[in-house]
């Protein structure tokens, strides 16, 4: 009899064992627009890649912007300081990383770059801040040769007030579209900015958009219709105190239409891309409140041009989580470059995922040098499908002065990993040990009692 109570025991135990890994193996299908979902289980956390490339002198140096040219040349742009001041920087690699030659732009105030466009000739563009030049801050846009030849340099904004430069194309003409945001021009606030100049650095016109709060252009991207799109933050429409921005306007600046995105509390984006399709794909971070988590976490949102949503994806890790770019390959999918301190990370590392245009997450990886790490720009080689991510690091100095980093290629986990939106049920494998335990005891004290009183 004893035996047999023994037996029921071990069976009861060892059939609600096998009873929660069957429970456990169910997940919570996720709709990731709304919902927050943690992968780090999935990642590939990496301190390697094809070559990494450091620029700067002893002081605070900061890499915000990247381009490729037809050659496979790359251009690394940012701010780098020199006796107490920033000057704008630019660097120019080939592809196995060797240097070519670099160049400061400014004066005895702060400049910097924002973003570097490389045209059908190999001409480079820049664009950004200057403050040397006025009384106050204005957009300047820099060409050069591919050589590295200053063609001609302009700056351009109101009389008093703050102008800013954020992004820039050059059409087929040599016309140069400037996006950026304005205090000047009739702003109460801030204002988005649209600027022309002609294919030598002329001034055509500008236009200004948005309403009583703060609106910040902060991309510009064109279709194959002729629309150009103007992406920023708004917070004078929408219902939350920051939304998405979406402007569009024809090739002779006249506005077609203009819509937000976002939730009811806060959401900054700041990056675009339009896909072969004429598709928008806008990446940022937002406190979504269906997250709850009371951090920033990551949002993708895919639009059509018309600017009706078709998806959006909202993730992150439990910590501060902060998209900042998007590139396209040469098949049209979404790499999303950010920065956590999620994700196992260190101080901060940079983030890095894979989306099909369905916005499917295909893979993730986190890139650490070991310490402090920020990502602001990332571009794709699509006869190669290199990538290239832009940003600094402290992780190169014994001093650790951040220094402008440029990143081949970090390394990405097997195509073939899970690397779903579906996650197990927050704390539920916890939970799972608890029962397992607590019944087998039930279970143990039980037979011992019943075989006291036997």
């Amino acid at each position: 009899m004893i035996r047999n109570k023994r037996l029921i025991c071990s069976l009861g135990i060892l059939l609600t064992f096998f009873s929660i890994i069957a429970i456990n193996s169910f997940v919570l299908a996720q709709d990731s627009s709304s919902f927050y979902t943690n992968n780090s289980n999935h990642l590939k956390l990496s301190s390697s890649e094809d070559w990494i490339r450091t620029w700067g002198l002893n002081g605070s140096d900061h890499g915000y912007a990247v381009a490729i040219d037809s050659n496979g040349d790359i251009y690394l742009g940012g701010e780098i300081e020199i006796d107490g001041s920033s000057n704008a920087s630019l660097v120019k690699y080939n592809s196995l990383g060797d240097y070519q030659w670099d160049r400061t732009w400014g004066g005895s105030a702060t400049e910097y770059i924002n973003s570097i466009y490389i045209d059908s000739l190999d001409n480079v563009y820049i664009t950004g801040k200057a403050r040397s030049f006025g009384i106050s801050d204005d957009v300047f846009v820099v060409k050069y040769d591919a050589l590295g030849n200053l063609i001609w340099n302009r700056t351009w904004g109101s009389t008093t007030e703050n102008d800013y430069g954020s992004d820039l194309f050059v059409d087929d003409q040599g016309n140069i579209f400037v996006a950026g945001f304005t205090s000047g021009f009739g702003a109460v606030g801030q204002d988005f900015l649209f600027l022309k100049l002609n294919s030598t650095g002329d001034f055509q016109w500008f236009e200004t958009w948005g309403g009583f709060g703060n609106d910040r252009a902060k991309a510009i991207d064109y279709d194959s219709e002729g629309n150009i799109f103007l992406m920023g933050e708004t917070n004078s429409f929408g219902m939350g105190s920051a939304e998405v921005g979406l402007v569009c306007y024809n090739s002779l600046g006249v506005l077609q239409w203009n819509t937000t995105w976002g939730s009811i509390t806060l959401d900054r984006p700041q990056d675009m891309v339009v896909d072969s399709s004429n598709n928008i794909y806008i990446s940022g971070f937002t406190y979504h409140p269906d997250v709850g988590t009371g951090d920033n976490h990551f949002f993708i949102v895919k639009l059509d041009n018309s600017g009706i949503p078709i998806w959006s994806k909202i993730w992150g890790s439990p910590f501060m989580d902060l998209g900042v770019g998007l590139a396209l390959d040469s098949s049209d999918n979404i790499f999303f470059l950010g920065n956590t301190e999620g994700y196992e990370a260190g101080i901060q590392d940079i983030y890095l995922t894979k989306f099909n245009s369905e916005g499917d997450r295909e893979w993730e990886t986190v890139w650490d040098s070991g310490d402090y790490d920020n990502a602001h720009d990332i571009i794709i080689d699509t006869s190669t499908n290199d990538i290239y991510i832009a940003g600094e690091s402290r992780g190169f100095t014994i001093e650790k002065d951040l220094q402008m980093v440029l990143i081949k290629n970090p390394v990405i986990p097997n195509n073939n990993q899970d690397t779903s939106n579906n996650d197990g049920i927050p704390g539920y494998n916890v939970l799972i040990i608890i029962l397992f335990t607590s019944f087998s005891t039930l279970l143990l004290i039980y037979y011992l009692n019943k075989k006291r009183f036997k």
